[in-house]
């Protein structure tokens, strides 16, 4: 997958998704993906470097994280008990990150 395909992804992402009210989306020297998917309820900030293979996601809140996943030091989540906490993981998509937010907010409405 290139920048281009990731950003179609993201796009498609947030025009399936019900709780999903606008995104921002940035590709940096067709290296670097950020986006930003406002949601009913917070955040999800999106960070994919092509040349390092870096991949984050989050879910803020009030300004805080309060899920996450990314592969530095290898694939990983920061749970809804603990952000600040890791625990081993098998590489997360997109997609079922958002649809794990997604289930988040409509299970807290």
């Amino acid at each position: 997958m290139n920048p281009e395909e990731f950003s179609s992804l993201i796009i498609d992402i947030c025009a399936e998704k019900d709780v999903v009210e606008d995104f921002d989306l940035e590709i940096h020297e067709n290296v670097v993906v950020r986006a930003e998917i406002s949601l009913s309820k917070g955040f999800v900030n999106v960070y994919r470097n092509f040349v390092t293979d870096k991949i984050a996601f989050a879910w803020i809140v009030d300004e805080k994280r309060i899920y996450g996943a990314d592969n530095t030091g290898g694939w990983h989540v920061h749970p809804l008990e603990n952000p600040s906490g890791h625990v081993g993981s098998e590489p997360i998509s997109l997609k079922k990150f958002v649809n794990e937010v997604r289930g988040q907010i409509l299970s807290r409405k």
